[in-house]
């Protein structure tokens, strides 16, 4: 149990309200203990520099504003820069205007003057929808801002429009009225302020059992501190159970899986549970055998990594539409020999004609492919053969001979350390102890993305060079991987 530090800044903000209402002991310990948290992997950092790109782009469907220059770290100066902008009848709009009511300060992302006096807020969000804490953040701010004097009669949702498609950006956005849903949050948000004060003046961390509010609405970062001590086996590595089961549980100090009773679990639930506390993995080998049986050679091993752009930027694409830039292949023939193909963009340019044409030269005409989760590379290819037409037949012809790798240990094969998941990155440790993802540079999708993602900027030398072999090495082994528990499964 920490106690608290010495002199932090215990002024509430926005994001900190937000914080204790996912978690009294997230806010407890970002006040207090900040040092706990990890380093922001180059996702994280990717998506908080998307949500700043968003809100910039935003200001620009409100022209003639003002931004607030003053930093925010500098609430007293940017307080009086706001100030001196509301007071300047001539301008509509107000960029990141700052507010502070009873030690509780936040930044409005447009404020938009309205002709009676009154003013029209309006929060920026990078998403394509509104969620619930949307509208609690809005509240939050709604509060504030009225605390400090201003009349605000109408509360708005600005975010990414599904429907835009580039290059056509005029419809990039789109603004929906949250009024009536943030003015009855906002009712709440003295009561809610008043309690996140009594968190703050604790002088040890809350004591908040973990559960699946660790996850939602966002990633807590404090997640590695409070579950050191959960066991490798736990509730939360038990198939499909019920949120509602785990938190009950985990707030009675349940967390073992060899502590939960199986009366209420649904058979493939007990089932795991049966097979943790036997310490043996279940497999159906007749049909593991008959599965691989199936498969025509030469077998094609395949794996496409993915971007997603808030801001489209490439043709026919829409906010958050993926594309690839970047495929591994092992090609695994009858007689036992192996190869290796790749294609990675290096550059900004629209990296799926070139993608699209590699492929077809790797892949022959006949054999299986092999993925894991086959319907994602089904899915990439057809969207490439609507987007590469001259190429079309030839990867619409690839489609019907896929295998998925995944559909084996879903239905076939399963294991205790696969920890409840048939994710690659939990099975293949399992069963090929001697390939692993940890240590490496790009260990995931969603690194490998934002990696990429900043690369492609880069200008050539040492730095571009090294990041373009960390995901291709990252790449390669997800198909060398499919190739590894392949060999095992054919040894059944």
């Amino acid at each position: 149990m920490h106690e608290r530090r010495a002199n932090p800044s215990t002024h509430l903000s926005k994001s900190r309200i937000m914080s204790g209402l996912q978690c009294e002991k997230r806010l407890w310990l970002e006040i207090y203990h900040p040092e706990l948290k990890p380093v922001l992997t180059a996702s994280q950092e990717r998506i908080f520099a998307v949500g700043t790109t968003v809100g910039e782009v935003a200001r620009d469907r409100f022209p003639g504003g003002r931004l607030v220059e003053a930093p925010f770290y500098d609430l007293p100066g940017s307080v009086r820069e706001t100030a001196a902008l509301v007071d300047r009848a001539d301008l509509p709009h107000i960029y990141e205007a700052a507010f502070e009511t009873d030690s509780t300060h936040v930044k409005v992302d447009v404020l938009s003057r309205i002709a009676d006096g009154s003013w029209h807020l309006i929060e920026v969000k990078s998403t394509s929808s509104v969620k619930d804490e949307h509208v609690t953040d809005a509240a939050i701010q709604w509060h504030v801002t009225e605390g400090a004097g201003l009349s605000v009669t109408t509360c708005s949702l600005m975010h990414l429009n599904s429907e835009c498609r580039y290059p056509d950006l005029s419809d990039l956005f789109t603004v929906e009225d949250i009024s009536e849903r943030a003015r009855e949050v906002r009712a709440r948000v003295p009561e809610i302020i008043d309690r996140m004060r009594a968190i703050v003046s604790q002088p040890t961390e809350p004591d908040v059992p973990i559960g699946t509010h660790c996850t939602k609405p966002y990633e807590c970062p404090f997640t590695s501190h409070c579950w050191r001590d959960v066991p490798k086996h736990s509730i939360f590595t038990i198939p499909n159970l019920p949120s509602k089961t785990k938190d009950s549980l985990a707030a009675q100090g349940v967390l073992g899986t060899n502590e939960v009773s199986t009366d209420e679990l649904n058979q493939r639930q007990a089932a795991h549970v049966e097979m943790v506390r036997r310490g043996e993995p279940v497999i159906d080998t007749e049909a593991v055998r008959a599965a691989i049986a199936e498969l025509e050679y030469p077998l094609y091993f395949l794996d496409f990594e993915t971007c997603a752009d808030a801001i489209p930027r490439l043709d026919g694409l829409g906010p958050w539409h993926k594309y690839p830039f970047q495929y591994s292949l092992h090609v695994l023939d009858a007689g036992g020999t192996l190869t290796h193909h790749d294609y990675l963009h290096e550059d900004e340019t629209d990296p799926r004609p070139a993608l699209a044409a590699a492929l077809c030269a790797d892949v022959g005409p006949a054999g299986t492919l092999i993925a894991y989760n086959a319907g994602f590379e089904r899915g990439v290819i057809g969207a490439l053969a609507e987007t590469v037409p001259e190429l079309a037949d030839q990867l619409r012809a690839m489609l019907p001979r896929f295998f998925d790798l995944l559909v084996i240990f879903r239905k076939h094969y399963a294991h205790p350390d696969f920890l409840g998941s048939n994710s690659i990155k939990n099975v293949l440790p399992v069963i090929v102890p001697s390939l692993s993802y940890k240590g490496m540079a790009v260990a995931d999708g969603n690194e490998a993305q934002a990696v990429w993602a900043s690369t492609i900027t880069l200008p050539p030398g040492d730095e571009k060079s090294r990041a373009l072999n960390q995901l291709l090495e990252y790449c390669e082994l997800d198909t060398l991987a499919m190739v590894k528990i392949h060999e095992v499964l054919r040894g059944l």
